[in-house]
């Protein structure tokens, strides 16, 4: 009997990763824009797969002149 596809494929590790996707500055501040990822790895870490979430987070600094 045949294993079904499903029952050979290993499965994968998965994991957030934040990225930075644009700098700006507003208003006197540089912010900078970290979206998510979710990233899916094989058991040897290689990414197999990443998909784009709609979090988002912003980091404010001050510029002084």
């Amino acid at each position: 009997m045949a294993e079904s596809k499903e029952q050979k494929e290993e499965p994968l590790l998965f994991e957030l990763d934040e990225r930075l996707i644009d700098k700006d500055v507003i208003d006197g501040y540089l912010v900078d824009t970290y979206r998510e990822y979710e990233l899916y790895k094989d058991k040897s870490g290689k990414v197999i797969k990443v998909i784009p979430t709609s979090n988002y987070n912003y980091i404010r600094y001050k510029i002084y002149n």
